[in-house]
């Protein structure tokens, strides 16, 4: 009877012990069902700021598995759930890029951050930046890596150097437009004042060959007419404005051009006064 009673008292010990161990791992089981739903709590807050920060942004481990990714990098890799464990290099990608895994590993080496514009098979433009991913004490644990849909800027940009390009070509053109009718003027100019000289000499010689006094000074008058039209010509050439042109600097040689025009002509003294209008 006394070991009877002595086992029951072990055994009621025994449950107690059991109850006590019991309100242990209840407490204990709370206290994780607490963390799993922190944790849950935070990880849907981290997807939520993933997806409205809209950059696709990519995270690998330090063996450059997948460890974690953002909706927006499906539009860049072709990733899915699954993929979640598997090389990073193995994934299909639209990306111009072939050094990409030989510059993630050099980010890992080297801890700098790596930062490219590459170009899609389709045209698009991304803005790359590898970086180191680094935890809460310090350590790396992997990459990070971001991809920034740069492809409005980078038509703009190319649409600015084909329009600079274009301004360029069309600046040479009319430079080289000018200097041709810099050329054409300067003949033109050439051949009309040559022209006008062979006229005004012409008139000269046919007036000296003439007795008859009104026809010589019918010849003169248009020697000089034509002569007067020459040295005009040839001052609104020189002008900066075909317009006007400066009295004061036109009339001392269209007069000593008239005056050279009749004989003897070094006896004449002439006295010249003008503003300068």
């Amino acid at each position: 009877n006394e070991e009877l009673q002595s086992t029951n008292e072990e055994l009621t010990t025994s449950k107690e012990e059991m109850q006590s161990l019991n309100e242990e791992l209840q407490s204990v089981n709370i206290e994780l069902q607490t963390k799993i739903d922190d944790y849950i709590h935070i990880n849907n807050d981290l997807k939520n700021l993933f997806d409205s920060t809209d950059v696709a942004t990519l995270f690998l481990d330090k063996n450059l598995n997948i460890r974690r990714y953002t909706k927006k990098v499906t539009s860049v890799l072709k990733l899915i759930q699954l993929d979640i464990g598997r090389s990073f290099t193995d994934i299909v990608s639209d990306l111009d890029y072939p050094d990409i895994s030989s510059d993630a590993q050099e980010v890992l080496s080297t801890l700098i951050l790596v930062e490219k514009n590459i170009r899609t098979h389709d045209g698009r433009w991304f803005g790359i930046r590898i970086m180191p991913y680094r935890t809460v004490d310090d350590r790396i644990d992997g990459l990070v890596l971001t991809f920034s849909d740069i492809t409005q800027a980078k038509n703009l940009e190319f649409e600015l150097r084909k329009t600079n390009e274009d301004l360029i070509k069309s600046e040479n053109k009319s430079h080289n437009l000018l200097q041709e009718k810099d050329l054409i003027l300067r003949e033109a100019h050439h051949r009309i004042k040559n022209n006008m000289t062979t006229i005004f000499s012409l008139l000269s010689l046919q007036s000296d060959k003439q007795e008859n006094i009104a026809t010589k000074t019918v010849l003169l008058d248009a020697a000089s007419r034509v002569q007067s039209m020459t040295i005009l010509y040839d001052k609104l050439y020189q002008s900066e404005s075909n317009s006007e042109i400066n009295i004061k600097e036109y009339f001392p040689s269209f007069i000593n051009e008239i005056v050279s025009i009749f004989p003897q002509f070094a006896s004449v003294k002439i006295n010249v006064v003008l503003d300068d209008i």
